[in-house]
Parts: structure tokens; C-alpha cells; sequence
């Protein structure tokens, strides 16, 4: 049986007791595919990882721990991931210093500088981390992973759903305030 790669959009996001479910639409694109291995490291370890951080220095999957981490992957070409940096540095504010807030990208510094010359980026950037976004099976940007102060996958999802318009970007986002809360309030 052919496998298909698919794209799913979550447009609501709805929590019931333990349970975060997802509704949104899935579309087809391409066969001959199989899932991206980080759907799969949901309930998971994070992989291990040393990887070269913008400001200098390395930052390793262990340094996370303790504190819960919002994983943001994207680069600097990728509209989207642009998009949502403004959310994501909305998020960073509103949860202070209960979390870990780490940008990935397999860019280069001069490009990610010059990137930063026009847009604002609260998070700590990862640079030149192509080999583990590879071992991370990631196909789509942005990509918005939350991990839990052990260091185990438990959310992974397409970013932040780019709203039509300032009604729906409000409600996706109150939607994202409650996985956080509830993910970092019992893990």
C-alpha cells in the first residue's frame, strides 16, 4: 500500500482532561512518504544534541532540563516562521523565565545576523544545526516542538497557525496559552 505524505493544519485546538485534540484539515502532496520521525518522539526523549548557539558557545539537549523548553524550528528565508516570531516573542513575555525558549535553524550566523538586523527575536538561537534538524525528520517550517522539563517530546505541531485575521490569530493563540499551561503544569 502507497503511503502518502500529508500536511495537517490544526485550525482548533480543544483540551479535555488529559487530551489535547486537534481539528484542522489534512491535505495530500506527495506519495512514497513516511511519517516524520518527530511525531513519532512524542512521549519521547529529545534526541541528544550539541549544537552552536548565535551569541557563541554550544548548547546540549541537557542544559534544558529542569525547566520546560519551547523548541521553535525554522529559517531565515521561511515567511511563516518570520511571521510568528512576534507571537512567539508574545509567548516569551507572557511566561517569563518558566521556560526555556530555544530557535533552531540550520542557517549560518551571517545569515541569521542579517536577519537580525530587520526583526526582533526573543529567543536563544540555535545555528547550523542542519544534521540534527535531518535526524529530527523535519520536512515542514515553522515547527514548534514543547518539551517537558525532563526533556520528553509532548507536543509537536506546524508553528503557529497563521490566522486570517486578528480574531483567529487571537483564539489560535489563547488555544497554544492552554497546551502550554497545562503542559507545564503537569510535567
Amino acid at each position: 500500500m502507497p503511503i502518502a505524505k500529508a500536511i495537517f493544519r490544526t485550525n482548533r485546538i480543544e483540551i479535555h482532561g488529559d487530551s489535547i485534540i486537534h481539528f484542522g484539515n489534512t491535505t495530500v502532496v506527495e506519495r512514497g512518504f513516511k511519517n516524520p520521525k518527530i511525531y513519532n518522539l512524542i512521549n519521547k526523549p529529545l534526541p541528544h544534541f550539541v549544537i552552536e548557539k548565535y551569541k557563541g558557545g554550544n548548547l546540549t539537549d541537557e542544559d534544558l532540563k529542569g525547566k520546560p523548553t519551547i523548541l521553535n524550528l525554522w529559517f531565515t528565508s521561511c515567511s511563516p516562521c518570520i511571521n510568528e516570531m512576534a507571537d512567539l516573542n508574545d509567548i516569551k513575555e507572557k511566561y517569563g523565565d518558566k521556560f526555556n525558549y530555544i530557535g533552531m535553524t540550520f542557517d549560518d550566523r551571517p545569515a541569521v545576523y542579517d536577519l537580525f538586523k530587520r526583526r526582533i527575536f526573543k529567543f536563544d538561537v540555535l545555528i547550523n544545526a542542519q544534521k540534527y534538524i535531518d535526524k529530527l525528520d523535519i520536512e515542514g517550517y515553522p515547527e514548534l516542538i514543547l518539551i517537558d522539563k525532563n526533556n520528553i517530546v509532548r507536543y509537536v505541531d506546524f508553528g503557529i497557525m497563521q490566522a486570517i485575521d486578528d480574531t483567529h490569530k487571537q483564539q489560535t493563540l489563547e488555544e497554544l496559552y492552554k497546551i502550554i499551561d497545562k503542559l507545564s503544569s503537569d510535567f
